[in-house]
């Protein structure tokens, strides 16, 4: 199934957006075991290959395992820029937003308790 994944900062450019974008790419395919890429289209006719879609990333190889370590991966950067967010979609439709800002350790716990259900649909 794939998901995904939208990073909106109004606080960034959309050059700085895309170099977060392919931060948190990198990231997650170091330290999950989640396929994830950069999300693109295709241009027009004549275009010269795919255009990047700025502040997404597409992910496949969710698990409930893969889960925490997504959720661990975006709390690690939602703690440093509070007007960060990350909106998770699936391919029903079917969203899941997490907003920037210090996570308490019970607000983290409840986040991927939603999460794994969100998950799970």
């Amino acid at each position: 199934m794939n998901t995904v994944l939208s990073i909106v900062c109004k606080d960034l450019s959309d050059e700085a957006l895309q170099e977060l974008t392919f931060d948190i790419h990198k990231t997650l395919n170091q330290e999950t075991r989640l396929n994830a890429e950069i999300a693109k289209h295709s241009g027009k006719p004549g275009d010269k290959g795919d255009a990047i879609i700025i502040g997404q990333i597409v992910l496949t190889a969710l698990t409930s395992g893969t889960v925490v370590a997504l959720l661990n991966v975006i709390k690690s950067y939602i703690e440093q820029n509070n007007s960060l967010q990350i909106d998770i979609q699936r391919i029903d439709g079917a969203s899941f937003k997490i907003v920037g800002g210090k996570l308490s350790k019970a607000q983290y716990e409840k986040t991927l308790e939603a999460a794994k259900e969100f998950f799970k649909g």
